[in-house]
């Protein structure tokens, strides 16, 4: 939780960037972080968070 509020938490889109896009599922949710990478892969910044609970439904589609 600590990376959440430390520097730094948000930087803005540049179109030259190189950006990694991080995902996780569970039979709970999922989520996402798109940041901002360097050339040697370390990340310089988070552009934005996505997560979602699922329905009862979704769940039950992820058991197929």
């Amino acid at each position: 939780q600590s990376h959440l509020i430390s520097n730094p938490i948000l930087v803005s889109f540049k179109p030259d960037g190189n950006y990694r896009l991080a995902t996780d599922v569970s039979k709970n949710g999922l989520g996402t972080v798109l940041g901002e990478i360097n050339e040697q892969g370390k990340l310089l910044g988070v552009m934005g968070y996505f997560s979602k609970s699922l329905e009862r439904y979704s769940k039950e589609l992820l058991r197929r």
